[in-house]
């Protein structure tokens, strides 16, 4: 059964947390995390770019 805190964390949200804990504790963050926020990232302006018309 697949857990909330795993759901959480493929979130943009759960993923910076984590990489923002990491980084406070003097650790390179967590690979997974960066990808996460990459896909996002990735998704997002691609969304924007066919989405967003200027009328």
């Amino acid at each position: 059964m697949i857990e909330v805190e795993h759901i959480a964390h493929a979130t943009p949200m759960g993923a910076a947390v984590t990489a923002m804990q990491d980084a406070t504790d003097g650790h390179w963050p967590h690979w997974l995390a960066l990808v996460t926020l990459l896909a996002w990232a990735s998704g997002a302006a691609f969304a924007a770019a066919r989405l967003f018309r200027w009328e």
